[in-house]
């Protein structure tokens, strides 16, 4: 029998089920509903998961109930760092046809994944969250999963009608960082450039690389830190370089030094 390139993995919360397209030799199971203690903060309730025949890539789908206050930005946020995870970047980002976050996120204490990326959403007073991960560092082969996936996430009520929300806004740090993840660096400095068309661009290209510094270091990829100590060496001096005065040349100057010290020495 013939199979399609993808397949639905679905999962229910509660009056409503969601659904979104992982490849067909995947393994998917829903989970069936148990009965969780949300006074926990941190609590969510696994939904579904599915997974390649090796396990090396694995999404989940899990929810939990709205919080009385913040914002699903802030939420993701806190909600990641108690699995001890720390946010790379998060952008706004349309998930299937709703309005929410979507990102990547690292685990400094750990080499045995390349990321971890997320989605989260509001609808009907839960947080629904979409978690995939991947023991290789392969982003490209990742983003091929990851992407239809997030295209085709949709939710439905009770009487299977579509919930829908307005379009996302553009966030051009959240899309540089990302470009960055990919190794695709000029496209990522392209952005900056273009959303910075100022002498702030140097500083913030500067910091995209000392942020993918840290990032490859503590993936234990030392040639690749120290690829990225020196972009962003040059870039923090090409940024003091273009002060047009003597007061502003000082100023930068100084900038430069702070920088290069919190940069510290080649990994």
């Amino acid at each position: 029998m013939t199979r399609t390139a993808r397949q639905p993995l679905v999962a229910h919360t509660g009056e409503l089920a969601c659904s979104l397209l992982v490849p067909a030799d995947w393994f998917v199971h829903e989970i069936p509903a148990t009965a969780q203690d949300f006074g926990d903060v941190a609590a969510m309730a696994l939904l579904a998961i599915g997974h390649n025949a090796t396990n090396t890539i694995m999404l989940t789908v899990d929810a939990r109930p709205t919080f009385t206050s913040g914002t699903v930005t802030r939420w993701a946020h806190a909600l990641l760092e108690a699995r001890g995870l720390t946010v790379y970047w998060i952008n706004e980002q349309a998930v299937g046809s709703l309005n929410g976050v979507a990102g990547m996120a690292i685990d400094a204490m750990s080499e045995d994944t390349a990321g971890t990326w997320f989605a989260f959403v509001e609808v009907k007073q839960r947080i629904v969250r979409l978690t995939m991960t991947a023991q290789e560092q392969l982003p490209g082969a990742a983003l091929a999963i990851w992407t239809p996936a997030l295209e085709s996430f949709a939710l439905v009520d009770a009487e299977g009608i579509a919930i829908r929300d307005i379009p996302p806004v553009d966030d051009w740090w959240a899309r540089a960082k990302q470009l960055e993840y990919e190794n695709r660096l000029d496209e990522a400095e392209a952005v900056i450039a273009d959303a910075v068309p100022h002498i702030g661009s140097g500083v913030q290209t500067a910091q995209l690389y000392a942020d993918r510094m840290t990032r490859l270091k503590a993936q234990g990829d030392q040639a690749g830190a120290a690829d990225a100590h020196e972009r962003a060496s040059d870039w923090i001096w090409r940024y003091a370089s273009w002060a047009t005065s003597g007061g502003e040349g000082a100023a930068l100057s100084l900038e430069r030094d702070e920088f290069l010290s919190k940069l510290g020495p080649v990994p």
